[in-house]
């Protein structure tokens, strides 16, 4: 975009409704919490929006301007959506700035909101405007906050490509209800009270009505067809029950290397069929063919917005108080995690490794996945301490391949 050509475009000022609006705006107090109670205007802010051309520009107006008698907008927004680009026209500094929209001052004067608040309490604009920001920018937002959601997903665009996370293949479309059924623990059978006792309850392991015997109320059984333990709920007793968060994890191919992608999760059971299924992508540990790691968290990023952070550049905070800015190369997989079984059975490991020092039973796991149980050797430890039952039961029968150490 060429700044003298964007400066050339129509100008929009305020309409005399605008005016008229603000003229009659007042200011009030109003109860947002217990402990903030900021004075703003109805409006803080108006807004006119034309296309132009390749060009959509948006006029904001503060409404202190306005009650002062200025006409000319205090910001003008440039955005060109086939070119991703976007840049702003202070009008009373005379300056361009690259700031996105919840990142310039909106602050009204009159106004004594508590702290600062990004984007103006509330922006009028009429149909058209909203329409306009809506079709151009393809948001699901309109007004300022369309704006603002168009430019923290350009920007994303542009640090994915930076850090290269263009590489990262798409979520294969099984893997949601593979978490949701297989890599929790958490399982439930919901059936309806009856005097002489529920023959049949709904379980949300296997998915189906299943038949059941003399049920009581959060007792532990086994289901008689998914054969998984699970808990029995009255439907009557319970409204909604939220898991624990649980992760997941998923190994994938990429272009000179794989990544290893893990995610937190959690279930919502509601009475009958309806489960609520919420998962997070937290990290993406990429490991290159010539040896190099990169690994990122999905990390709110200088308390603006989330996005893909190296781990060096970030603070992690673990559940019993610790503070790191370097990651644990343990951080990624643990015994919480289920890792799930690709259509390629996980052979996208194609790295030589001689030697892995295995930290929990989900990196074992991965070679049990792949059939190459008979590659690994075990070493301090014995077999009582190991979660997975197909290691116990190799270290009993004693397979020629292994070899245990016993060197602590």
């Amino acid at each position: 975009m060429v700044k003298k050509k964007l400066l050339a475009l129509r100008k929009l000022n305020a309409t005399d409704a605008m005016m008229a609006r603000a003229g009659a705006d007042t200011l009030r107090t109003v109860k947002r919490n217990e402990y903030w109670h900021p004075t703003i205007y109805q409006w803080s802010a108006q807004m006119r929006v034309q296309v132009l051309g390749d060009i959509l520009k948006a006029a904001v107006f503060l409404e202190d301007d306005m009650k002062d008698g200025k006409r000319e907008p205090r910001y003008e927004i440039y955005i060109n959506p086939a070119g991703k680009e976007f840049i702003t026209y202070d009008t009373v500094k005379t300056k361009w700035l690259t700031a996105m929209a919840d990142n310039l001052d909106f602050s009204n004067k009159n106004e004594k909101p508590s702290y600062s608040t990004g984007l103006p309490f509330a922006t009028y604009c009429n149909q058209d405007a909203r329409q306009n920001i809506k079709t151009y920018l393809r948001t699901e937002k309109n007004s300022l906050e369309g704006i603002s959601e168009w430019q923290h997903k350009v920007r994303a665009e542009r640090i994915e490509e930076k850090e290269k996370m263009s590489l990262i293949p798409e979520i294969p479309k099984e893997f949601s209800q593979w978490v949701r059924i297989r890599a929790t623990n958490e399982h439930y059978i919901f059936y309806r009270y009856s005097k002489g006792g529920a023959k049949v309850g709904w379980c949300t392991s296997c998915e189906k009505y299943v038949p059941i015997e003399k049920p009581k109320y959060n007792e532990r059984t086994m289901c008689k067809c998914c054969g998984r333990e699970v808990t029995l709920k009255s439907v009557g007793r319970n409204r909604e029950i939220w898991s624990r968060n649980f992760g997941a994890g998923l190994v994938s191919p990429i272009r000179g290397g794989y990544v290893i992608r893990t995610f937190s999760c959690r279930n919502v059971y509601k009475p009958g069929k309806k489960v609520e299924f919420a998962c997070t992508e937290k990290t993406r540990d990429i490991r290159w063919n010539d040896g190099r790691r990169d690994l990122f968290y999905w990390y709110f990023w200088r308390n603006k917005f989330y996005r893909w952070v190296p781990a060096a550049e970030t603070i992690i905070r673990y559940p019993y108080g610790y503070y790191v800015s370097q990651y644990s190369p343990n951080y990624m997989l643990d015994e919480s995690v289920m890792v799930y079984p690709d259509a390629e059975g996980l052979t996208i490991i194609r790295t030589p490794v001689e030697r892995v020092y295995a930290a929990s039973s989900s990196v074992p796991d991965l070679f049990l996945r792949c059939g190459a149980l008979d590659r690994i050797r075990f070493t301090s430890t014995d077999e009582s301490s190991w979660r997975l039952p197909e290691l116990k039961e190799a270290l009993q029968k004693g397979l020629r391949s292994m070899e245990i150490g016993a060197s602590g």
